[in-house]
């Protein structure tokens, strides 16, 4: 399996206010699903995925896209708030 790596968002880059407010308030949003139209959720989960696909890399050369088909969506979440500089990511290869 191949290991995402995210890079954070740079902090001290113009615009970066604007990115990670966004990204803080789409992971808000999947923290309360249950009240989340269905659509808005698709729209979250693809905005949060742009994200995770400019910001990543893989350690193997795979294409960032291609190594999400083979994670959970607990490893996703780890993706999204690593972009924000929160959480160390878990290696894909080490889920069950």
């Amino acid at each position: 399996m191949t290991k995402i790596i995210i890079t954070p968002f740079d902090l001290t880059a113009p615009g970066s206010y604007r990115r990670w407010k966004t990204q803080v308030e789409r992971i808000g949003k999947l923290a309360d699903i249950a009240n989340v139209p269905p659509a808005e959720v698709v729209a979250i989960l693809e905005g949060i995925e742009r994200d995770i696909i400019e910001y990543g890399e893989t350690e193997d050369g795979t294409p960032v896209a291609d190594a999400l088909n083979d994670i959970s969506m607990e490893q996703y979440q780890a993706l999204a708030r690593a972009t924000l500089g929160q959480e160390t990511v878990p290696n894909v290869s080490d889920a069950s």
